[in-house]
């Protein structure tokens, strides 16, 4: 977390980063570090330290959560890992949790997995340009500061644009599964465009890993034996370039990955989507 100090907070501050919006409700609440994988930091509110993120992590209201090259963060707002964040490499974001925004994302991208929100519940991202609110659904969230960009792979989401003032613009606008929508400082999102096909796949691809995930995480917990962190397992799978932040450049695939998206299971290497896969398909056979 080298040079993100108080200083450079009150830069972002300063930007026009972080945006205040008015009329949330308070309401305490957690969010915990499901998987991290890489350099990731996490600054508690009303410090300027960073400290190394750690599986189990409780992270409050107020905490900022920033990822280096090549790491990632997977964020559980419940027991069961059912509603969760992956905040991607280069990226910043601080915890809300006031009762109406869950987390802000100021620069970077996430993917957001959401499959057991309650009926009552609403789950909304705040970045600079754009408030994107869903129930159960799976999207992918990027945001550069000037523009944001929201692709939904599975249900549906809604965005509104944010005033000068910070106040969220009245009018909201529906993202259908297969589809994006981009949103510029200060205005209303635009029309709606076709979702390329390589970020489709990607996304599905880290939702069957982030399952398979939480079966190896439920059955090591059976057994009482410490589930390796991710770091130590494998690296984070790159976004799709039309999915990277307008200005961002693509980072370079890491040399060596041949065994990435791979885990030992009884013994034996096998790819963790085959594997997922496979289960499927015995399930419905045994039908």
């Amino acid at each position: 977390m080298k040079g993100l100090t108080i200083l450079s907070i009150f830069c972002l501050l300063a930007a026009g980063l972080f945006v205040p919006v008015a009329g949330c409700d308070e309401k305490n609440d957690t969010a915990s570090i499901f998987s991290v994988s890489g350099d990731v930091k996490v600054i508690r509110m009303g410090s300027n330290i960073g400290l190394q993120c750690e599986e189990g992590m409780n992270i409050k209201p107020g905490d900022w959560i920033k990822t280096g090259e090549g790491s990632s963060a997977t964020l559980s707002f419940d027991n069961s890992a059912d509603n969760i964040i992956k905040v991607q490499e280069n990226s910043l974001v601080v915890m809300k949790l006031d009762g109406y925004f869950k987390v802000q994302l100021l620069d970077g991208k996430i993917n957001a997995i959401l499959e057991s929100v309650q009926q009552e519940e609403t789950f909304r991202v705040l970045t600079p340009s754009v408030v994107t609110e869903s129930t159960n659904s799976g999207w992918a969230l990027s945001a550069d500061g000037n523009y944001s960009t929201v692709v939904v792979v599975d249900g549906e989401a809604y965005v509104c644009g944010i005033n000068e003032d910070g106040s969220i613009r009245k009018s909201k606008f529906a993202v259908q599964e297969g589809y994006g929508r981009t949103t510029k400082m200060y205005q209303d999102p635009a029309d709606l465009t076709a979702a390329p096909e390589s970020v489709m796949k990607w996304f599905k691809d880290q939702v069957l890993e982030h399952h398979l995930a939480k079966v190896m995480a439920k059955k090591a917990e059976e057994k009482g034996v410490p589930l390796a962190r991710e770091s130590e397992r494998q690296e984070p799978e790159d976004a799709p370039e039309e999915f990277q932040p307008k200005v961002k450049q693509r980072s370079e695939r890491r040399e060596g990955t041949k065994g990435k998206n791979v885990a030992i299971i009884d013994g034996e290497e096998v790819s963790l989507l085959e594997y997922i896969y496979r289960k499927r398909l015995e399930q419905e056979e045994g039908r």
